[in-house]
């Protein structure tokens, strides 16, 4: 191990061959070149940031960066000497062949994402993207020092990368249901043969909303995803499939609460589906403070989701006996069937 005068700490066995040049940035970051044609880049702490080959295709390493054989080792024989051969300039490194010059450069972050995009790669396009956000900024340049100016700089982007992501997916499957029915995309035209291809549709939006939620929690900006995202499904006629997303999150507890609109649309969907067991279990999991309680108590009378109902007046109004007087009321008026699956509800002691 050993110490630069710049506060680097590094090992030498980090290095798999002969380095050739150490070049230090100005952003807290080391670069070495070595006899490999690799350009190596580390963190002020020693660890590999980035590795890159800067041997042109068809050369070989003497070919591709100058030197000279003025000075001699030890036992007499010529040694390569590659000074004024590279240059740091900000953060791009020039190398200086015998008839050409290699430049090498670190990205600005948002070329870096741009570079991932390109190449398809959008998942590690928002990785990368989300941990900026964390504040993991070692490898890129061109943002703030401070974590909440990282943060308000990258935003706009940020929300601009997802939307980018769904309508890319989404015009994918577009493309994809046009060609297969000849009919402009419209899924009617598909025959019962064909069917699978809704499928793989649903599985394609399913996850494109799973990223989605994921997403937007991470960055903290919910407010996106029950806007505009949500608009995006809908529009796609895959609202249902946008809401039954959100329930294992709920579940987890990741996402504590829901606006209104998006609330009614659940608990409406659910119910057409009979699932009124699987939207109360997310009922339970919700921070009552930041539901519109009033709407809430509703659709859970409306629906007959009384340990909901329960739960609701209990946790957030500390009242245990108005939905204890409303579910008896329900039990007197039900039918015997219904009545036994009620009284289950029912506090020890009160049958």
């Amino acid at each position: 191990m050993q110490n630069s005068p710049f506060g680097y700490s590094f090992s030498l066995c980090s290095f798999p061959s002969c380095k050739i040049k150490l070049l230090f940035f100005p952003i807290q970051m080391l670069a070495v070149l070595n006899l490999r044609g690799q350009l190596c880049l580390f963190s002020k702490d020693g660890s590999e940031l980035r590795r890159t080959i800067f041997i042109l295709d068809g050369l070989v390493f003497d070919d591709s960066i100058l030197y000279h054989t003025h000075f001699s080792n030890r036992f007499g024989n010529p040694e390569r000497h590659f000074n004024n051969s590279v240059a740091v300039r900000g953060a791009t490194v020039y190398i200086l062949g015998p008839s050409f010059l290699t430049v090498s450069r670190l990205l600005p972050w948002k070329e870096w994402i741009e570079a991932l995009k390109r190449a398809g790669d959008w998942m590690g396009a928002m990785d990368m993207a989300m941990k900026l956000y964390d504040g993991h900024t070692q490898g890129v340049v061109d943002l703030p020092r401070t974590l909440d100016s990282i943060r308000e700089a990258i935003m706009p982007y940020l929300v601009e990368l997802l939307l980018s992501y769904i309508g890319y997916v989404s015009e994918y499957i577009s493309i994809a249901l046009s060609n297969h029915t000849g009919k402009g995309g419209a899924a009617d035209g598909l025959i019962d043969a064909d069917r699978s291809l809704l499928t793989e549709r649903e599985e394609q939006y399913a996850r494109v909303g799973g990223v989605a939620v994921e997403f937007c929690v991470h960055i903290g900006r919910n407010d996106i995803l029950f806007d505009t995202v949500f608009s995006k499904f809908v529009a796609a006629q895959s609202g249902g499939m946008f809401l039954e997303v959100l329930e294992p999150y709920m579940l987890k507890d990741m996402l504590g609460s829901l606006p209104p609109q998006i609330m009614q649309a659940l608990v409406e969907h659910y119910s057409g589906k009979g699932w009124l067991q699987r939207v109360e279990q997310c009922i339970l999991h919700m921070d009552i403070s930041s539901l519109d309680f009033n709407q809430v108590v509703r659709l859970c009378r409306e629906h007959g989701l009384y340990g909901a109902l329960i739960y609701l007046f209990n946790q957030g109004l500390s009242d245990f006996r108005t939905p204890l007087e409303e579910l008896l009321s329900v039990i007197q008026n039900a039918t015997r069937k219904d009545a036994t699956w009620y009284v289950i509800l029912l506090p020890e002691g009160v049958e």
